[in-house]
This record gives structure tokens, C-alpha cells and sequence, in this order.
């Protein structure tokens, strides 16, 4: 297997191994590992990222332009984009892996043939490998989408310079108005918006939310499989995005399903709009409860604008606390 595969891991050796075992036996000849450091203040990374490190050398013994270890923690909003930028720099176009992506039989042989299908097809910006469905009807062997995935996906250098970690597009009005059609129901649009505004103020710590946006303000289209190709085995307590909370999580139950050769495209390059609504309500869609609760706290600092508005709060509130016997 000859295309470039990218390994992204951090301190979890035990989800890592699967994957290594996975790669050296479908024969990944060509992969680059990139490790982030410990954390500041947790010695217990220290040992854990070292294992991490032994686990990539017993398997794969990279040489030094192929092992990325960073010297300090960048975290999960730096250091994924960090060691996507350094593959890039080094390969036109590839795969990518984090530790706990585990890919099914045809997933390679499916990211080769994509990859290089479309590989100039401005229009194209990356191909996922996860269906969160699991598996969806018809005919086409892949569908076209507005939203990344990235538990195990594939890109190309050209698409990935276009990334935008600081979303600086996005700022003028006409941009504003484009992105909103694009991006379609309001439910949709505030989801992003509140993502983006969560990232920027820090609230939220990831990188994936600045792949998401970069693609939707370019009116890129993703490449989604009819089938998952990707098993994700990293739910748990030591997740960082993927924590169970004691609860079962249906994507960790999702596994990887056969897809043939030939392939058969999709007769138009464009979204599939009713399997993106499918994707927007299960992951992308602000529920009415939270939009109300917005609309509140907009009408409350409105009116506190107001010294009436401000007394009529405290009225309200003053005869909440004496119904609740407070």
C-alpha cells in the first residue's frame, strides 16, 4: 500500500497498537508519525507519551523525516493542524489517521482510487471514510457532502493550504450571506456560528470546527462513502472528544462494511441535499430549546439597556423567589 499515511497520537499506546498492527498488515510502506509532547503539569504523561514512542519504533522504525515528536504539548486545537501542515509539506496528497481510527479491508483501496480521481478537482476538499450512518441506500458507491469527517479521511495539499484556523473569512457581509445559503436551515447556521464563537473565546478546544468552516466558505464538497470503512475504538475515559460518561455512544457500535470494486459516482457533482439534512439533524442542528434560551438572554440584556427594562427584571425575579417560598 503505497499511498502516504499520516499517524497522529498523543499518550494512548493501547488504541495506537491496533492501529499499527492494522497498517503493517495491509503493507503501509510509506507513513509519517507525529506524537504531541506532555502536558504541563501532568507527570504521568511523560511515561505514557515514551510508550507511545517505543510502540511507532518496534513497529515501524521511522527514520527522522518521518516522525514528528513536538518537544511541548500543543493540544488538541494545535497540534492536529501542526502535524497535518508538516505531512503536507512533504506529500502532495494522503491519508490520514488519528490513534483510535481503525480502517476496515477496503478503506485503503478506496482513499487510493479517490485521492487520485479527484485529485484536481478544486471542488473536491477531502474524502471521509466514516459513515455516520453506518450505511445509507443506492446505487453510487459514494455520495457528496458539506461536512468533514475526520475519523480517518484523506486530502490533498492544495486543499489543506486553504486551512483557516483563526476564521478570518467570513467578514464581510456579502461573504456572511453566501456562507449562510450554503450552510442552509437557520438550526444549521446558528449551530456554526455558536461552534465558531465557542473556538474563538476558547470555550471550545478543537481543531476540526476550522477544517468544517474552511470547507463550507469555500462551498467545498466532501466525498462520503455508501458504507463506513472506519471502526472508532478510542470511546473511554481517556478520550479527549470521545469520552462515554458511562453511556453508550451508537457511532462506537458503527463498523466497517465491504465496498466493491468498481465504484460508481454519483451522477452530479454537487451536496446530496437530503443526506446532508440526515447528517445536519443527527450532529449540526441547534435544538429549539437552546435557540429560545438564546432569544431570552438577548431580550434580558436589551431591556436591562433600559432602566424600566431593568426594573421590570428585578420585579420578575423578586416575585419568582417568593413563589418558590425563597
Amino acid at each position: 500500500m503505497k499511498v502516504p499515511v499520516l499517524v497522529i497520537a498523543f499518550n494512548r499506546s493501547s488504541t495506537l497498537r491496533v492501529l499499527l498492527d492494522r497498517l503493517l498488515s495491509v503493507g503501509a510502506s510509506d507513513v509519517y508519525f507525529a506524537i504531541d509532547g506532555p502536558r504541563p503539569g501532568r507527570p504521568d504523561d511523560v511515561a505514557k507519551v515514551e510508550a507511545v514512542k517505543r510502540a511507532i519504533q518496534d513497529a515501524f522504525n521511522p527514520d527522522d523525516g518521518h516522525f514528528l515528536v513536538q518537544s511541548k504539548n500543543l493540544g488538541i486545537r494545535r497540534g492536529p493542524p501542526a502535524a497535518i501542515s508538516w505531512f503536507f509539506s512533504m506529500v502532495e496528497m494522503g491519508i490520514i489517521l488519528e490513534d483510535d481510527c481503525i480502517p476496515g479491508d477496503d478503506f485503503f483501496p478506496f482513499m487510493a482510487w479517490t485521492l487520485e480521481r479527484y485529485k484536481n478537482n478544486e471542488n473536491v476538499k477531502m474524502i471521509a471514510g466514516f459513515n455516520r450512518f453506518g450505511r445509507i441506500p443506492g446505487p453510487e458507491s459514494f455520495r457528496f457532502i458539506k461536512s468533514a469527517m475526520i475519523w480517518g479521511w484523506a486530502s490533498w495539499r492544495r486543499a489543506w493550504v486553504d486551512y483557516d484556523p483563526e476564521f478570518i473569512r467570513w467578514r464581510t457581509p456579502e461573504d456572511k450571506r453566501k456562507l449562510d445559503r450554503w450552510l442552509g436551515p437557520f438550526p444549521v447556521r446558528d449551530y456554526w456560528r455558536e461552534a465558531v464563537a465557542m473556538v474563538s473565546r476558547g470555550q471550545l478546544i478543537t481543531w476540526d470546527t476550522a477544517w468544517c468552516w474552511t470547507i463550507f466558505n469555500l462551498q467545498g464538497l466532501v466525498i462520503m462513502p455508501s458504507v463506513s470503512l472506519i471502526k472508532n475504538i478510542g470511546f473511554g475515559n481517556d478520550a479527549t472528544n470521545t469520552t462515554s460518561n458511562g453511556n453508550i455512544d451508537e457511532r462506537s457500535l458503527i463498523q466497517p462494511l465491504h465496498l466493491s470494486f468498481p465504484y460508481r459516482e454519483p451522477k452530479r457533482m454537487e451536496p446530496d441535499y437530503y443526506l446532508q439534512y440526515r447528517i445536519n439533524r443527527k450532529e449540526f442542528w441547534r435544538t429549539d430549546a437552546l435557540i429560545t434560551n438564546r432569544f431570552w438572554k438577548c431580550f434580558r440584556t436589551v431591556l436591562k439597556s433600559f432602566k424600566l427594562g431593568e426594573l421590570l427584571l428585578n420585579t420578575i425575579s423578586r416575585y419568582k423567589r417568593k413563589l418558590m417560598g425563597r
